[in-house]
């Protein structure tokens, strides 16, 4: 993208873990970031800014992540088809012992999600 100092450009700036959607685990994820972009854009924006999405310590700081390279796994978007291969009962057995209407209510609960 080639930026130019005489045109004017509008943007959003949000935490990924603000993004949730219906089927996320509670701590917003890749599928929630797709949806907000195409959101934006259909607004007229034409930027997303994100905080750091790497994967974070026992703080769950994005500015204190334990690697500067890697994404923090926990904003994959994991539902029954995605990745192709997780299928509806095997998503079903990992989160049998999580209520996840309760998980995606409120705030983020890092240390239930992490696990999962």
């Amino acid at each position: 993208m080639n930026f130019s100092p005489n045109e004017k450009r509008a943007g959003l700036l949000a935490p990924l873990f603000a993004l949730r959607t219906e089927h996320d685990l509670g701590i917003g994820d890749l599928e929630a970031l797709r949806q907000f972009i195409d959101w934006a854009r259909a607004l007229g924006f034409s930027l997303v800014q994100l905080l750091p999405i790497n994967e974070t310590g026992g703080d769950h700081s994005p500015y204190n992540a334990i690697s500067s390279r890697a994404i923090d796994p926990t904003t994959l978007h994991l539902a029954p088809g995605s990745p192709s291969h997780l299928t509806a009962e095997d998503f079903a057995e990992v989160t049998r012992a999580v209520d996840l209407a309760a998980l995606r209510r409120g705030s983020v609960r890092y240390e239930k999600v992490k696990p999962l």
